[in-house]
This record gives structure tokens, sequence and C-alpha cells, in this order.
């Protein structure tokens, strides 16, 4: 039993409960919006390229090389931008878009952390 310098024992047992907060996401990201839409024509030469998520993404794991764009098979230059808390990365060229069919995702391996 605890007790205090003088040697008195503790009156009652203190007990009480708390959470620890929320459960860990366990829930992989999916996209839920690519602009431009696939299929999408007319799309101007200096069009930024989006990708938006089903939850917030960690920016450090969204780059150019886990978001990638090609012409065919040769990869197209640019950066990508995803900021704390955002559901939206941006692949902005580095050049004007090509007069092809540009097919862009992000990766699907590797796997994007989470946050």
């Amino acid at each position: 039993m605890p007790k205090d310098l003088a040697g008195n024992a503790l009156v009652n047992n203190a007990s009480w409960n708390f959470s620890t907060g929320a459960t860990p996401d366990t829930t992989r990201p999916t996209v839920t919006l690519l602009v431009p839409s696939a299929g999408a024509t007319g799309v101007a030469f200096n069009t930024k390229i989006t990708a938006t998520f089903s939850e917030d993404m960690n920016p450090s794991s969204l780059d150019e090389t886990t978001f990638t764009v090609r012409a065919g098979a040769t990869p197209i230059l640019g950066s990508v931008t995803c900021g704390v808390g955002a559901k939206t990365a941006t692949f902005t060229p580095i050049t004007p878009l090509l007069y092809l069919p540009v097919p862009c995702l992000p990766q699907q391996s590797p796997q994007v952390p989470k946050t």
C-alpha cells in the first residue's frame, strides 16, 4: 500500500480511465481525381498535372520518382509539389508537354508512406 512520508497509508485506491488518441491509420490512400482526366483532349501544353488522394499525404513521399509522367516510354522531366497536410500533388513539367498522349499516375510501387 502506498504511504506518505509520515507512514500513513493511502485511504483509497485511485483509478481512472483515459484514451491514448485515435487508432492508427491502416487504410492505404487511393487516387480519387486526376487532372487532366484520363482521355482528355485539347490539354494545354503548359498544363500542370495533379493527382488528388483519398487522404492527406506525406509530402516527402511524393517526388519525381514516385509521381512519374511519360510520353510513351520517355519520362517527362519536371518537379512535384505537395504541401504538408495536402491531398493533392502537382507535377510541373520543365518544358511544355509535347503533342503526344501522356500517361501519368503516381506509381503503385514503391508504396506511398502514410503521414
